[in-house]
């Protein structure tokens, strides 16, 4: 026993519960990532955004919903958790409000309806068993906190989100602008000690989801495209492309899919080339058939089909749309930031000079984008190394300051928000 009793409580466990992907990683003192892993999220079979999830939870399907959740959480934990190392000191769960919703069993019908008001946003503390029942008696008495939210769609994710980039802090004199690629496709507007925030649907392309020969960021994955045209430049007619794409695939493995920086990459690059035309068309046969991209390791095509470019165009026009809204709220100019923060789980860091002819961000904006990752989970992890040295009273002191600085902006219904939205649908 002695060996795990020097080892027990000496790391944590941070948890981000995405609509699309759940992604777990241990935590060492220092607030550094040991191991990771992740599972796609088990009730993205009732439907890809939260809206459908909801729904089902309303029409009798909670119970099934909250143990898929629990199931699906429990198996990336016990993933990381050795019988040498003992226990953790504690596990951090930051989400979305709907999944810490499904999570704890609250009721998700106020969430689906006006005025959207939640059970609780507020931090919670319970045990691991009380979270989790059936998990195994090693972990069942670990403390394991919910971070808080903002509102009924900006939630804990986002909190922890502007925790883990310290934007209150950097935004003495200047205005931030944070923006999470991601299914809910929530933002934030960060100016001094005031943030308004708001939520429009984006989707689950960024995460590879919904797409035809789509898949989550890792190896095998296509993270990068560029097309090169073709000399002479071959008719469809002939069925040839008129360009050909030359892919970097993550782990620089044989590719399986694609993965959402490789997907917008390569809708950029159709555009870019006027391969699709300003309302996202492709020619025939490529309509039909999907554009070529590259072959897997059986010789079948990896390819971008039309209702991928679809679901894209649609993505990348509530983003921009909601970016633009969020700051000419404020009194500010479209494209008035002092820096723009992108949160994501992506396959790599988005090359964000290559995402232009995309239309998803202003030229402005663009030139000053910086991805900075998985910022929910990374949020978490501060807070569980927090636990590991006795700050946890502060770091959530902290949490709670983001909170009550935070107004929402309500998105629907806001005839600029639309108008700004459907211009945005163009190449």
């Amino acid at each position: 026993m002695g060996k795990r009793e020097n080892a027990e409580n000496s790391f944590g466990i941070a948890v981000d519960i995405g609509t699309t992907t759940v992604v777990a990683a241990k935590i060492a003192p220092d607030g550094t990532q040991t191991a990771s892993t992740a599972c796609l999220n088990s009730g993205a079979r009732f439907g890809s955004d939260v809206m459908s999830r909801i729904r089902a939870a309303s029409e009798g399907r909670a119970d099934e919903l909250q143990k898929l959740l629990q199931s699906d959480i429990t198996g990336l934990i016990v993933q990381l958790v050795s019988e040498e190392e003992g226990a953790p000191r504690s596990i951090v769960l930051a989400g979305n409000t709907t999944m810490l919703h499904l999570l704890r069993g609250y009721d998700c019908s106020c969430l689906g309806r006006s005025p959207y008001t939640p059970v609780s946003i507020a931090a919670e503390e319970h045990t691991a068993e009380e979270m989790f029942p059936g998990i195994s008696a090693p972990l069942a008495r670990t403390r394991t906190i919910l971070l808080p939210g903002i509102s009924a769609f900006v939630g804990a994710d986002i909190v922890s989100g502007l925790f883990a980039t310290d934007c209150m802090r950097k935004s003495a004199g200047r205005t931030i602008l944070f923006i999470d690629l991601g299914t809910n496709g929530e933002m934030a507007l960060i100016s001094g000690d005031r943030i308004t925030v708001c939520s429009t649907a984006a989707g689950p392309v960024f995460e590879g989801a919904g797409i035809r020969d789509g898949m989550r960021g890792g190896p095998g994955a296509i993270e990068r495209v560029v097309l090169v045209p073709v000399a002479g430049g071959m008719s469809g007619s002939e069925k040839a492309a008129p360009a050909q794409a030359r892919c970097r695939v993550i782990g620089g493995e044989m590719p399986a899919g694609i993965c959402g920086s490789g997907v917008l990459e390569a809708v950029s690059e159709l555009a870019r080339l006027r391969l699709i035309d300003r309302d996202g068309l492709l020619e025939e046969p490529w309509f039909s058939e999907g554009f070529p991209l590259a072959k897997r390791e059986d010789d079948t095509d990896i390819r971008l089909y039309q209702e991928d470019i679809r679901a894209v165009q649609l993505a990348k026009a509530a983003i921009r749309a909601g970016m633009q809204t969020l700051l000419t709220s404020q009194g500010l100019a479209r494209d008035a930031a002092d820096e723009v923060l992108v949160a994501g789980a992506f396959g790599g860091a988005l090359t964000f000079s290559r995402l232009g002819p995309l239309g998803m961000f202003p030229e402005e904006l663009l030139s000053m984008a910086v991805a900075v990752g998985n910022t929910s989970l990374r949020g978490a992890a501060k807070v569980a190394a927090a636990c590991l040295s006795d700050q946890d009273g502060q770091v959530l002191a902290e949490l709670d300051r983001i909170c009550s600085a935070a107004a929402e902006l309500r998105l629907a219904g806001r005839q600029d928000f639309e108008a700004l939205y459907l211009n945005a649908l163009t190449f």
